[in-house]
Parts: C-alpha cells; structure tokens; sequence
C-alpha cells in the first residue's frame, strides 16, 4: 500500500498523516494536506468518521507521491453522494520537457477517477467512461483496477467487478521528478487542471516587432476544477 487515509480527522485538519506506506530517507510518508478555506470538514464515514467535500473547491493533495506505481495501479474508497459530477481521485505529474519547444507542461489527466453518475477513468489523458453509478445517497464502495500488461480496466462496485474496459492503450505514468519546481500530486476530492507561469525574455526588432519566449517556470497555477460534493472514506 502507498497511500492509505482513514479521513477521520476533525473540522479544521489542514494536515492528514494517518498513511502508510514506504518512507523517505526523512522519514516521511505520502501524507495528505489542504489549504485553508479549500479543507473537507469532517463527516459521519462508513468506518467510524470521515471527510465531506463542498463541491465548490475543497480538496487534499498528496505533493510528490513517493514509491508511485508506472504500469499498473489499484485506487479504492468509500463514498457516498447524490451528485453526477465531480472529481473523486487524481493522480498528476509534470511531463519532461517538450522536444519542440522546450517547455514543462502539467498533464492532469495520468491516472483519474470522476464522475460518481457514470463512473469515468483516466489514464494518459484518454478518457474512459462506464455505467457504472454510486450517487444514490448511499454509501457505496468503489473500486479501480489497472494494469497495463494486460490492458484493461476493471471498475469494482461494492465488491462485484461492475465493468472490465479492455483494450485500453499502453502507457506509463509519468513519474515524480524530485524537484519541486516541477511538481507531481495526488488530489483527492476534485479534478484540478493546472499551468506553468513561465519568465518571458523580449526582444524589440528596428521594425518595431516585439518577441517574447519563455525562458524558466517559477510557478504553476489552477485553470480549471471539478470538485466533489459528498463524502470520502478510506482511500486506498
């Protein structure tokens, strides 16, 4: 197990350190923060407490995951919610840099897990959907395998394989850097795109033209989100 959270902290936690998993040389394990008024709050969970997302921008985010699996992944939870939409499970990572161009770009979309009305999964930016729904109000234990060995998805849903995907493409996640400054996450409890900033160098021509490149990233930014509304317990 790499990541494991029990969500039982109280109202106000901006620090979730029930994991487990592997440690670093330091002694930290892949453990979960949020960002002020952007916290879950705490909930009534299947397995004593757990965490309710706002839907408007809540989240927890696990900043560069250690021991993260590349061909194969296995992510897992209790839920409960009434809403179709929403982003449950993410796992990004920053793509080296660009043959053509030279810059670092964020891909989102590594490993997701959306969409509680039709259960929907991501893997290298292609998007996989199913019939498979929890967003009865009810607490419902899901469940998605990968592996790329046999290339297939399977979408468990309280215990039953719900759907296999097969024929899904072949791919290897992009794995942590290392480096801040160019940042891999797991979100849990919403789907978050983001972008680099990039220092720009201009140039001004005798023909009055002005020419600007990107020199260096010194900062990532959101562009777009999907949060979940509802309730999250024992993420696996």
């Amino acid at each position: 197990t790499v990541l494991l959270m029990h969500m039982n902290e109280a109202s106000g936690a901006t620090s979730f350190f029930e994991t487990s998993g592997a440690r670093d040389a330091q002694g930290f394990r892949n453990e979960g923060y949020c960002d002020g008024g952007r916290c879950p709050q705490t909930d009534a969970g299947k397995f004593n407490g757990a965490l309710r997302f706002d839907g408007s921008d809540d989240f927890i985010y696990v900043q560069e995951p250690k021991d993260f699996p590349a061909r194969q992944m296995s992510v897992m939870f209790w839920m409960r919610t009434q809403e179709s939409a929403g982003g449950l499970f993410q796992y990004s990572a920053t793509d080296s840099p660009s043959s053509t161009d030279g810059l670092w770009r964020f891909q989102a979309n590594e490993f997701t897990v959306n969409a509680p009305g039709n259960v929907q999964v991501q893997l290298g930016g292609q998007l996989y959907g199913s019939s498979v729904s929890a967003n009865d109000g009810q607490w419902h234990h899901i469940a998605v395998t990968w592996d790329d060995a046999a290339r297939t998805l399977v979408i468990y849903k309280d215990g039953v394989a719900a759907q296999t995907i097969p024929s899904v493409i072949t791919y290897t996640l992009t794995q942590p850097h290392g480096d801040s400054r160019f940042p891999a996450r797991v979100v849990m409890g919403n789907r978050i795109e983001y972008a680099y900033e990039y220092a720009q160098e201009c140039f001004w021509t005798p023909w009055g033209y002005t020419f600007c490149y990107p020199t260096y990233p010194y900062g990532i930014r959101e562009t777009s989100q999907s949060p979940f509304k509802g309730t999250l317990d024992e993420l696996a």
